[in-house]
C-alpha cells in the first residue's frame, strides 16, 4: 500500500461522502463502534495521560473527530497533526479555525519534518496504511521528549478468520498488524510498552451492536492476549520513550 493510494482512496471517499456521518453514525453498529472508540480516547485523556501534554503530534486526524474529543479535555497549544488527504485536511482546518493552538501539515507522515520535539504521540486508524511501520516508529522516537508518550489505535488483523470464511484481502486493507508485532516494533525503536488494550469489540458473524458493546465491557475485564483479539475489532497500544 502507497501513501499515494491512500490518499487518492480518502480523496475519492470525502467527495461522495459526509464523511463522519458515513463513517460512524450510518447506522446502530457504527454507532456502537464511535461509543467504544470515544470511550478510549477519553480514557487516554483523563487516565492514561491525566496530566496534559505540553505538546501533541497527532498522524491522519482526519475530520478531527479524536482531536476534537482530546482538545476538549487537554487544551493543548501547540497540537501539531499530519495528514495526507488534502480532502480530509479541509474538513480538520474548518472544524479548528478558531482554535490558534491546533496546527495542520497536509503531508505523508514519513517526509514530515517537525521544527520541535513533543510530549505525546497520538494516532488512531492510521498506521495499518503506513508502509514502513518501523521507519515511522523510530522518527517518532526521535521527536518525542524524554519520558515522552504515545497511544496508537490500530485495527486488529483476522486473515485466518477471512480466509475462513472466503474473504478476500484487498491490499489496501493488507498492512494490518497483530498487537504482539506493533508491540515488537515499538520496542525496536527504543520505546516500553506500558500496555494493550481492546478499544472496540465485535462478535464473528453476529452483527448486533448490543452484543458488541456487551464484548467490549467485557474485554475490559482482562488483558489483551492473541484469545481476546478474537472479539478486538481494534486494539490500543500505550508506549513510553524512557
Amino acid at each position: 500500500m502507497k501513501p499515494a493510494d491512500v490518499k487518492q482512496y480518502y480523496e475519492g471517499y470525502v467527495q461522495a461522502h459526509p464523511y463522519e456521518k458515513q463513517r460512524w453514525f450510518r447506522d446502530a453498529l457504527q454507532q456502537a463502534g464511535y461509543d467504544m472508540t470515544r470511550n478510549f480516547v477519553t480514557r487516554v485523556a483523563t487516565q492514561l495521560r491525566p496530566d496534559a501534554p505540553s505538546s501533541v503530534l497527532e498522524l491522519g486526524p482526519g475530520p478531527g473527530t479524536w482531536t476534537d474529543v482530546l482538545q476538549r479535555i487537554w487544551h493543548v497549544s501547540p497540537y501539531h497533526a499530519v495528514e495526507i488527504s488534502n480532502e480530509m485536511a479541509s474538513l480538520f482546518t474548518v472544524r479548528f479555525h478558531n482554535d490558534s493552538g491546533v496546527t495542520l501539515f497536509r503531508q505523508d507522515i514519513l517526509t514530515y519534518l517537525p521544527s520541535r520535539s513533543y510530549q505525546f504521540f497520538f494516532s488512531s486508524r492510521v498506521i495499518e496504511y503506513v508502509p514502513d511501520k518501523q521507519e515511522l516508529f523510530s522518527r517518532v522516537y526521535q521527536w518525542l521528549e524524554e519520558g515522552g508518550e504515545g497511544v496508537v489505535i490500530t485495527k486488529t488483523p483476522k486473515y485466518l478468520f477471512d480466509r475462513l470464511r472466503g474473504r478476500h484481502v484487498s491490499d489496501f486493507h493488507s498492512g494490518m498488524i497483530s498487537h504482539r508485532e506493533l508491540c515488537a516494533l515499538l520496542r525496536r525503536a527504543g520505546f516500553q510498552v506500558v500496555g494493550v488494550y481492546a478499544v472496540t469489540a465485535t462478535v464473528p458473524l453476529m452483527r448486533l451492536p448490543w452484543l458488541n458493546t456487551l464484548c467490549w465491557k467485557v474485554l475490559q475485564m482482562f488483558p489483551h492476549t492473541v484469545l481476546t483479539s478474537w472479539l478486538t475489532e481494534s486494539y490500543g497500544v500505550h508506549f513510553k520513550k524512557p
